[in-house]
């Protein structure tokens, strides 16, 4: 179940990192708890991919 979730959030940042990761990220941290956690490993992996 969490890696599903995790993969689904960092799914779309691929296209507009800097932009997916603002509004994805920010939105999906703010909807649920999980959400916290998928922002800071999707920076991560955004950038490093």
């Amino acid at each position: 179940m969490l890696l599903s979730r995790y993969l689904w959030a960092v799914r779309p940042p691929p296209q507009n990192s800097a932009k997916a990761k603002k509004l994805g990220g920010g939105r999906a941290a703010r909807k649920s708890p999980i959400g916290s956690t998928n922002n800071q490993w999707g920076m991560n992996k955004t950038p490093t991919d």
